[in-house]
């Protein structure tokens, strides 16, 4: 009887074991669709066993039937770091397509378009002009395309600020979501940790979501991290402490108070108080061997780029050039970049690769389209209104110099420069002398007397029907006139030698005209898409335009170089690009360029996605729920609980026997 009672226990293990199994089948296919779920797999173990008898041999034991001897929550950590590490990669590759593909359907399409056709509409009226420009239909043609072409140019580049501003929301979205996930897995930790400390529970639905969130940061940075013997994981993100056993390390955000950009900073390692930040992302390094091209946030802060750019920011500078915006397009010609941006250079310092501006798509469409503006608009202006250098004007040595370069001759003798020796330094340093002229709001503006200071150069002026100087430029800067008057005091002897008065006490007097420069730190002095606008004057009386000579003549020649603006291939996107074009061809050389940029992204992106979705299939594979798997598992267990069903049955059936046949 006592075995037959035992056998009881056999059976009744094999239904309770085998209903739990089916009960993990069940939990398996009610996730099936379940995002980040892990499949469960029932392991069998023998039951205890009894000693009832012992032989000479060997003890006689008794078994009490099957029990559960584990509920397996199985995942292969190569594949999750090697899923988590590609797809952080395709998100890096896919941000920056996304950001080239809208700017060049902003650039393609709707206002870019429009822009386009006004190129088309401001290029038949200068050729008008250059046919007839003393016509007043001709000249309110003009200013009626140039007026349209400025204003669609502005809303092109308008549009890339605007979609600079979604990156940068985005980018605050993304930062708020991994300190959201980091906030998570902190807390699934702690969960985890209080479910397993007893060694006998599984906390397997909270792995599951830690695993999820995991996932869902891979995307937005790389991560690097480690499980301990608690089940607590740490993380790092971008290289440094993100999620510790005790804490979380959140991302704070730097807010540029002229652009509203923000960058993701490390508070825990800044000290604001000494304006000292810890950027978490390193936008200078992309290499791709060392695993620096991972995650959509670090993509996006480099599309955005950190600033509106202009066209300055794709000029180089050669040592031996005094001016500052001398323009160098040829690549062998480059020796050293704009500080702050990364390049290359061959055996001889010459730049052959610029980093960081090219890098960032937002940026580089900017500076360029800001560049070709700049060219065309500052090439009309010094045809309608010349400028030179007061050495180019002061190096001629003719007896037929005009009254004007003896002047402006006798004006740089007036203003001597003097050299010393710096005694700290051991090098000479050369001072100019100063004037202080008032531009055309009467503001005060202070020029060094030298070589390079540019006036108006009057001899080759042009005039409008108003025949005043200085002549009119058509495109001009909302915040500063072209140029400063300074009145000069002179005497002039029988022989026309001129001798200039610093101290006003000349007979004579006229006024010259300072050209106004560009300063590279001052984007209210660059003739820039932000500052530019079509002279009010000539909004106002477009036949004021210069078209003709002093003598009266119609300008013909020069009105035939302003139309070679638009004709001449002088137009380069950057400094290193070879192939210049003409003003027409820019636009479109530039959105092919884009194109370009964009099918590497797509590539990348789609080559690196393809490698994560085969990895993901293999990971699946591991952790996936397979529907047909589960359903096989749940007519095996149905099968054995049956078995085990019928098994009590019997033995029921034979203790009842037994019990009846003693009666």
């Amino acid at each position: 009887m006592a075995n037959g009672f035992g056998s009881l226990y056999i059976g009744a293990s094999g239904i309770r074991n085998n209903q739990n199994a089916l009960n993990v089948v069940a939990n398996n296919l009610s996730n099936i669709d379940t995002t980040g779920y892990v499949r469960q797999r029932t392991f069998f173990a023998d039951a205890e066993y009894n000693k009832f008898s012992k032989a000479d041999i060997s003890n006689q034991w008794s078994g009490l039937g099957v029990d559960i001897g584990d509920v397996v929550h199985k995942r292969d950590q190569f594949l999750d770091m090697t899923y988590r590490k590609e797809t952080g990669r395709k998100q890096f590759y896919q941000a920056q397509y996304d950001a080239s593909t809208e700017i060049e359907t902003l650039l393609s399409e709707g206002v870019g378009a429009q822009f386009s056709d006004s190129i088309t509409g401001l290029r038949e009226a200068f050729n008008e002009f250059a046919k007839t420009p003393d016509a007043d239909e001709v000249d309110t043609l003009v200013v009626q395309k140039s007026e349209l072409f400025v204003s669609r140019a502005k809303g092109v580049y308008e549009g890339m600020s605007d979609y600079q501003d979604n990156i940068n929301q985005k980018i605050s979205d993304d930062v708020d979501k991994i300190n959201e996930l980091g906030r998570t897995i902190h807390k699934l930790n702690i969960k985890i940790a209080q479910t397993e400390s007893g060694g006998v529970e599984t906390a397997m639905d909270s792995r599951d979501q830690r695993d999820v969130a995991l996932d869902e940061l891979s995307k937005l940075a790389d991560i690097s991290y480690s499980e301990d013997a608690s089940g607590v994981v740490t993380v790092k993100l971008e290289g440094m402490d993100f999620v510790r056993e005790d804490r979380i390390f959140e991302i704070g955000m730097l807010t540029d108070k002229s652009t509203g950009f923000k960058t993701p900073y490390w508070p825990y390692l800044s000290n604001a108080s000494k304006n000292d930040y810890v950027k978490v992302f390193n936008t200078a390094l992309t290499d791709t061997n060392n695993d620096q091209d991972v995650g959509e946030v670090k993509a996006l802060l480099i599309s955005r780029g950190d600033k509106r750019a202009t066209y300055k920011d794709v000029m180089g500078t050669h040592p031996s050039d005094s001016d500052p915006f001398k323009y160098v397009y040829s690549s062998g010609d480059i020796y050293r970049y704009k500080e702050g941006y990364y390049y290359d250079t061959d055996a001889d310092g010459h730049v052959t690769t610029i980093h960081g501006l090219s890098n960032s798509v937002m940026m580089n469409e900017q500076a360029e389209f800001d560049l070709m503006m700049h060219e065309m608009m500052t090439g009309v202006n010094d045809y309608l209104s010349p400028i030179r250098s007061i050495g180019d004007l002061s190096a001629t040595q003719t007896a037929n110099d005009t009254e004007y370069t003896k002047l402006i001759k006798a004006f740089r003798a007036a203003y001597p420069s003097t050299t010393t020796t710096d005694p700290a330094t051991n090098k000479q340093v050369t001072a100019y002398q100063q004037i202080t002229a008032l531009d055309e709001n009467q503001k005060a503006h202070v020029f060094e007397i030298n070589d390079n200071t540019r006036v108006l150069d009057e001899d080759n002026a042009i005039y409008g029907s108003d025949k005043e100087l200085p002549p009119r430029e058509l495109y001009s800067r909302r915040s500063l006139s072209r140029y400063s008057s300074f009145t000069v005091n002179y005497d002039m002897d029988a022989d026309g030698n001129v001798t200039v008065k610093t101290d006003g006490s000349g007979k004579y007097s006229k006024t010259l005209y300072l050209y106004n420069e560009e300063d590279k730190d001052d984007t209210d002095t660059m003739y820039t898409l932000g500052e530019i606008e079509v002279n009010h004057d000539l909004v106002e009386n477009p036949q004021y335009i210069p078209h003709r000579h002093k003598n009266d003549d119609i300008a013909q020649d020069v009105s035939e170089k302003i139309y070679d603006v638009w004709e001449k291939s002088t137009y380069q996107l950057n400094a290193i690009d070879n192939t210049p074009t003409n003003f027409e061809n820019f636009y479109t050389k530039m959105i092919d360029e884009l194109d370009n940029k964009g099918n590497t992204f797509k590539t990348n992106s789609e080559t690196i996605g393809a490698t994560a979705s085969s990895i993901e299939s293999s990971r699946q594979q591991v952790i996936g729920v397979n529907a047909d798997e589960e359903l096989t598992n749940m007519i095996k267990y149905q099968n054995a609980y049956n078995a085990s069903s019928r098994y009590v049955n019997v033995i029921t059936q034979m203790i009842d026997v037994l019990l009846n046949s003693m009666q």
